[in-house]
């Protein structure tokens, strides 16, 4: 049962997976990707430019200073490291769940956060990128919590004092 469900996955995530493998394919055959391996239904590249990275970095806008880019089940690093695997890994389980429903789901999501919501931030209040972190025993901080937390204790201490 597992196995059909990863392979209705593999196919729900098809879509996005194409149009990511279209998008680098030339890229891959310039030889600016490196195939890693596949891990957790993903394949994962990283990207070795041949030319200067900070000249092709700003011929590839998608990066936006990001360290991973994920399309459907294909994963492409900036720079390779664990946490940066789990993580992009758990938005490819997203992808596999989702379907390209998932843009949609977490652009919607994020555009409530962004537009409607006096003290949301958009990037990190996403439920899809906080459900990544969590997988990959990130913290997550939903911006100024932990200010928030501090200051309550701190009133509640001065609170006392008076």
């Amino acid at each position: 049962m597992k196995k059909a469900l990863t392979v209705l996955g593999i196919l729900w995530a098809s879509p996005i997976t194409i149009f990511g493998f279209l998008k680098i394919l030339a890229d891959i055959i310039l030889g600016h990707y490196t195939f890693l391996g596949i891990r957790d239904n993903a394949f994962i590249f990283e990207f070795t430019p041949k030319v200067d990275k900070s000249f092709y970095f700003h011929l590839l806008s998608f990066w936006c200073n990001k360290d991973a880019v994920v399309y459907g089940n294909i994963i492409i690093l900036k720079n390779v490291r664990e946490k940066y695997i789990k993580y992009s890994c758990q938005i490819v389980k997203q992808y596999m769940t989702f379907g390209v429903f998932r843009i949609l789901l977490s652009s919607i999501i994020s555009f409530i956060a962004e537009y409607m919501l006096e003290h949301a931030d958009s990037r990190f209040d996403n439920i899809f990128i906080i459900d990544a972190r969590r997988a990959a025993n990130q913290v997550v901080d939903v911006p100024g919590i932990s200010k928030r937390i501090n200051e309550m204790k701190k009133s509640k201490i001065t609170n006392l004092r008076c």
